[in-house]
């Protein structure tokens, strides 16, 4: 039996441990103490969702699974010795590393950033967002969100939700491409863009934020915008401890042949964000499906059998903008309505009950993300009806 190290407890760090798990000996480390389902994080900001609902607590969930969960930071990852460096415990060893750290929050370097604005980049984030949000409640509210992508998107569609037709509330969402949703087909940010202008938000495309200040924003082209909430929601970079570990160079994701595994180092995979997949977006659906392959291929390597290659399944995306309407772009269709938030609903129901479950804990829990939403069966349905009447 050979020991597996699992670094990140994200959607790919679960998917290796739910494959490695009982056939070696596996530690997962993170330095959070709860698993977070992502994808759903800005309902936070609207109080549509409760942090705990989003939450799977890390050492119950692999100790189940028959491994340990160290909670700490990763230092540094040694591969030439096959070590990983922990901030609080010491040195680990291992004979198969599964890397899943992640992304980190791009354009931190941006002078005021860290200071003075928000990511929305984990549950914590949406929560300053909410309190800050609480706050300013009857009050005047400048909200500025700086990136026109998903997370920006989503996470004013959320504010809208939560403070539409205030006329104290105002939006302005700064993107410095030529529209919002760039990574999606033009025809699926079109409702989106339509929706943001009927509700007010002033969506300034071509635009770079050259510094954030307290109480506002500095552009590029040297104008302010007066702001008391920055949502600071550009992107994602790659982790520094990749390229410090050697696994990658600066500012780059970790390469990896077509079964995961590090072209630099043959005992460490790569999954997730973090691994650099030519054509893939970084999303959590195939960033699961990639630590499921990264934890069979871990198991393959230590049993001295080949391993198998990962193969991407066709994108799906759905993107909500509150409760104003939702976009569904599948094989190249896009339908948009307010109903098919109800898909993404069912998704966060389905996804999360297969992930946790096993244990009358997981069971409590499944039980709270029903409470006060349409069940499984009912959005369901739901999901039948629509998919009947727009893709028969």
């Amino acid at each position: 039996m050979g020991r597996v190290v699992i670094l990140g407890g994200g959607f790919a760090g679960l998917g290796a441990a739910r494959k490695v798990c009982r056939e070696h000996d596996v530690v997962l480390v993170d330095r959070r103490d709860a698993f977070e389902f992502l994808p759903n994080a800005h309902e936070v900001v609207s109080r549509e969702k409760k942090p705990k609902r989003l939450r799977i607590p890390l050492a119950p969930w692999v100790e189940r699974r028959g491994g340990s969960f160290l909670l700490d930071e990763v230092a540094a990852i040694r591969p030439e010795r096959r070590v990983v460096e922990l901030a609080g415990a010491g040195e680990l060893e291992y004979d198969a590393l599964v890397v899943a750290i992640g992304a980190d929050v791009a354009g931190l370097s941006t002078p005021g950033v860290r200071e003075h604005a928000i990511p929305l980049r984990s549950v914590a984030d949406a929560v300053r967002i909410r309190d800050r949000l609480d706050e300013l409640d009857g009050r005047v509210c400048r909200v500025v969100v700086v990136g026109g992508g998903f997370i920006g998107v989503e996470g004013a569609g959320e504010i809208l939700r939560r403070r539409g037709g205030d006329p104290d509330l105002s939006i302005t969402i700064v993107e410095p491409g030529e529209r919002l949703l760039s990574g999606l087909p033009e025809d699926a940010a079109r409702p989106i863009a339509k929706a943001a202008r009927k509700a007010g938000v002033s969506v300034r495309t071509g635009e770079r934020v050259k510094a954030v200040e307290a109480g506002g924003v500095l552009l590029s082209s040297g104008e302010r915008l007066e702001a008391d909430i920055v949502v600071w929601a550009v992107g994602i970079a790659p982790p520094a401890l990749l390229a410090e570990s050697g696994l990658a160079d600066p500012g780059r994701w970790a390469p990896v042949e077509t079964t995961l595994r590090s072209v630099r180092f043959p005992e460490v995979l790569v999954a997730g964000d973090s691994a650099a997949v030519e054509g893939l977006a970084k999303q959590a659906y195939h960033a699961g499906r990639m630590g499921r392959r990264a934890g069979a291929n871990a198991n393959r390597m230590l049993d001295g059998r080949p391993l198998r290659d990962f193969e991407a399944k066709r994108e799906r995306f759905v993107v909500t903008f509150g409760d104003l309407t939702t976009v569904m772009v599948d094989k190249g269709e896009v339908e948009d309505h307010p109903s098919l938030a109800a898909l993404r609903e069912y998704v966060f129901q389905r996804e999360m009950d297969r992930l946790d479950s096993g244990g009358r804990a997981a069971e409590k829990r499944q039980r709270k993300r029903l409470g006060g939403t349409l069940d499984s069966s009912m959005i369901g349905e739901i999901v039948s009806e629509l998919a009947y009447s727009w893709f028969r």
